[in-house]
């Protein structure tokens, strides 16, 4: 039969091959040239078979995956490829500013580099507009499912702060060692141990000619870091009719302990 046939029968004649809704009875387009192809160099298949909902009966029809687990653990997959990039950019940074001269090029790519990160940190930001599409009642379906995953978790997420300089206080790591398997805590004090970029960034000042001796990085670094949160809470209570007043209350706390 047609190709088209060929997959509707390959699906069981009721669902698109790939699991997603109907049907879908296009032939597959002809290749161009046979060394690339999209699907191939992105590992699309790989990447769409990542997504394992826990909630349900497996291989009961009657009782189905939570429909929202999924939009939980695409938004999660989707958080640590955008730190994966995070970290690819913010290791190149941390070596550039390592070295004993810095390139005039390298000014320019750790400038570029650096503002992408915080590009995609604004991005990972508005994620959160997807997921609060999903309801607490949605959430409560396989919640249960999860009972000692955490965010709190996420290796990459504790690798950027460490990279960044984030300071680390020792109530808080003596709580990942409680909830983090060994190997990821030794991934993470790995990171710890050595120059943050901070660090580097105070390093490379030091040997900028033209500088003031008594430039002070921690001083200015604070300064300026006090004047975002200022600006961060005047835009929650700005936007304070959009959210809860606890949403809103949450979103001050976490400012104040920011600072």
């Amino acid at each position: 039969g047609s190709p088209a046939k060929r997959m509707h029968e390959a699906a069981g004649g009721g669902v698109c091959p790939l699991g997603h809704g109907s049907p879908v009875a296009q032939p597959p387009a002809k290749r161009a040239r046979a060394d690339c192809y999209y699907g191939d160099y992105l590992r699309v298949g790989r990447l769409l078979t990542c997504q394992e909902p826990r909630s349900g009966v497996k291989g009961d029809s009657s009782k189905p995956p939570a429909h929202d687990e999924l939009l939980f653990i695409i938004t999660h997959q989707a958080y640590e490829l955008w730190f994966k990039q995070i970290l690819h950019e913010l290791w190149w940074v941390h070596r550039a500013l390592g070295a004993q001269t810095v390139q005039e090029m390298d000014h320019v790519r750790v400038v570029q580099r650096l503002t992408r990160v915080v590009k995609i940190m604004k991005l990972l930001l508005a994620q959160f507009e997807v997921l609060e599409t999903m309801t607490p009642m949605d959430f409560m379906e396989f919640r249960s499912e999860l009972e000692g995953a955490s965010g709190f978790q996420s290796v990459q997420f504790r690798t950027i702060e460490a990279l960044l300089g984030v300071p680390e206080n020792s109530g808080r790591k003596e709580s990942l060692r409680e909830r983090m398997q060994e190997l990821d805590m030794v991934r993470i004090e790995c990171a710890r141990e050595i120059p943050s970029l901070l660090d580097r960034v105070g390093s490379w000042l030091e040997r900028v000619p033209g500088l003031d001796g008594e430039f002070d990085l921690s001083s200015k670094f604070e300064a300026v870091t006090k004047a975002a949160l200022a600006k961060r809470r005047s835009e929650i209570l700005a936007e304070g009719t959009r959210r809860s007043r606890e949403a809103t209350q949450n979103l001050l706390a976490e400012c104040a302990q920011r600072e």
